[in-house]
């Protein structure tokens, strides 16, 4: 695994970037371009529970997803439902995850993120460019899991598996559903404050890497 590429940077930023809660797509534009992040925005969505934000830059399609909002009830909910349970939807995949993460990440998968009804799963099916998903905390957790369904559908494609950034991502699933991740993504990076409680829980599962 590297220890970093070209394309963490803006990775990372685009996970701070999702916070942010634009009142439309040239709003979400100008706020990236301040930032740093020249793109075409595809897609953005806060509703439905869940934040994403979809953008096109010259060399790669990004996704990236919100982290855990201390004042939204729907977040908290899913960081506290750690019951372990089993993937069947989008993909049956093996092992166990925890179940509150999973939840988010699918409304997030299929959610439709403008008015054309694009959903994150709309990109996987039609991108040509490179992939990357990234998020941060709750965005992390959720990342892991749409990195691993955008790489079955873009296996099937015959197009280059996704990459995925995490920054301060919790324990996500057990071993055996992080070995089938690690299969459906290009590589993986996860960028961690050693000081980060939220990065070592809960205890009843792995990290990403097994």
């Amino acid at each position: 695994m590297s220890l970093i590429d070209s394309h963490m940077l803006t990775a990372v930023r685009m996970a701070c970037a999702a916070y942010y809660t634009p009142t439309s797509s040239d709003d979400l534009r100008d706020y990236l371009t301040k930032n740093g992040l020249t793109g075409i925005v595809q897609a953005h969505s806060a509703g439905n529970g869940a934040s994403c934000q979809l953008v096109e830059f010259d060399d790669m399609d990004a996704v990236a997803i919100r982290g855990t909002e201390p004042n939204d009830i729907s977040d908290l909910r899913h960081d506290a439902d750690v019951w372990p349970t089993s993937v069947d939807s989008p993909f049956d995949a093996p092992g166990k995850v925890h179940r509150g993460f999973y939840e988010y990440a699918y409304r997030i998968y299929t959610y439709p993120l403008n008015s054309a009804g694009l959903t994150v799963e709309d990109l996987a099916h039609k991108a040509e460019k490179p992939v990357i998903i990234t998020g941060h905390s709750l965005g992390a957790a959720a990342a892991v899991h749409i990195a691993a369904w955008a790489g079955e559908i873009l296996q099937r494609r015959g197009k280059p598996l996704p990459s995925l950034y995490m920054v301060g991502c919790p324990n996500v699933a057990n071993a055996e559903y992080c070995e089938y991740v690690n299969s459906r993504v290009a590589k993986a990076f996860s960028i961690v404050n050693h000081r980060d409680p939220v990065t070592l829980a809960p205890m009843l599962f792995s990290t990403i890497w097994p």
